[in-house]
């Protein structure tokens, strides 16, 4: 078989990490195959399976065949591993992240992401939209707009890689995404300071958006936050000191503030199943405002996060 690359045309890697994705991930690789690109470009889309117990792998060869490539990993290693995996598989000259719960918003998004980095950009960040009319889907494109803000403010570290387009030589500069962080949160943010700070121009492209469908319980919510705060949070904190004491999550670390913070995850810890219950409750009810209902949920995962920090420091 000819190299694409003898016949001019240009090749960009779509990697999407997929761990017992196997009820999501159509929506992602449909999406996929339909963005429209000139003819002088070809997609490659980069299945990575990590080591997943719903047969992920062999639904997506039976739905897709030779439409997409499929690596499989013998167990779980984390979405940074199964991300490096992808990328490093490819040979793109650009290389895109999608995640296997989300799907393009148009068959334009992919393009607007190349045209931003044909313009000159070394990475380019989209948008990451719900269609759900519910409190969650709110919910979700306000933390949208508030990143969108974050980033006008020069807060280049605030998007996520659900939905990141990046050059291979600037990936291949960066070392790709820390295998360290094998649980939830933190990866994507320490991507991008570290890409910040080899002087990459990140550039936000509101056109190259994909459509999320975000989660719909506090439970699940207060999970992943506890897990962050226990589990990712010391090795990002370490990396990034100083951004971490700046931020949000930094200042309600209980290694870094002790007292009363340790005295309230202490308190907390056992009772936040019932708050997140409590709290799925409130969300549903329709005759509560919902700016109430948004600062239940921020206050209990913050507090679980709260907790998940405690429980680090009593590792320590």
């Amino acid at each position: 078989m000819l190299d694409k690359r003898f016949l001019g045309i240009a090749e960009i890697d779509i990697v999407i990490p997929a761990y017992n994705a196997r009820g999501v991930i159509q929506r992602s690789v449909y999406s996929t195959l339909l963005q429209k690109l000139p003819e002088d470009w070809h997609k490659n889309i980069i299945i990575v399976e990590d080591g997943s117990t719903d047969d992920t792998a062999i639904f997506c060869k039976s739905m897709f065949g030779e439409q997409v490539q499929i690596i499989s990993h013998e167990h779980n290693r984390g979405r940074s591993a199964s991300r490096n995996t992808g990328w490093r598989a490819g040979r793109g000259s650009y290389v895109i992240f999608l995640d296997a719960d989300c799907e393009w918003l148009s068959t334009g998004s992919l393009y607007a992401h190349l045209k931003t980095l044909e313009s000159g950009a070394d990475v380019s960040t989209g948008s990451i939209v719900s269609r759900d009319l519910s409190f969650w889907g709110t919910y979700q494109n306000i933390l949208q707009s508030s990143r969108e803000k974050d980033f006008s403010a020069d807060n280049l570290a605030t998007f996520t890689g659900a939905n990141f387009a990046i050059r291979r030589s600037v990936l291949e500069a960066s070392g790709g995404f820390d295998e360290g962080y094998l649980h939830y949160g933190f990866e994507d943010r320490d991507f991008l300071l570290r890409l910040i700070s080899l002087g990459a121009k990140i550039s936000f492209c509101p056109e190259a958006a994909i459509i999320h469908n975000p989660d719909s319980s506090l439970r699940d919510i207060c999970r992943k936050m506890m897990e962050s705060g226990h589990k990712s949070s010391g090795r990002f904190q370490a990396a990034h000191p100083e951004f971490y004491a700046r931020s949000p999550y930094g200042k309600i670390d209980c290694r870094l503030h002790g007292l009363p913070f340790t005295a309230l995850a202490i308190i907390s810890g056992p009772i936040i199943p019932t708050l997140a219950l409590l709290g799925d409750k409130i969300v549903n009810a329709s005759l509560i405002p919902f700016q109430v209902k948004r600062i239940y949920v921020k206050m209990i995962s913050g507090l679980a996060y709260m907790v998940g920090t405690y429980r680090a420091l009593k590792d320590i």
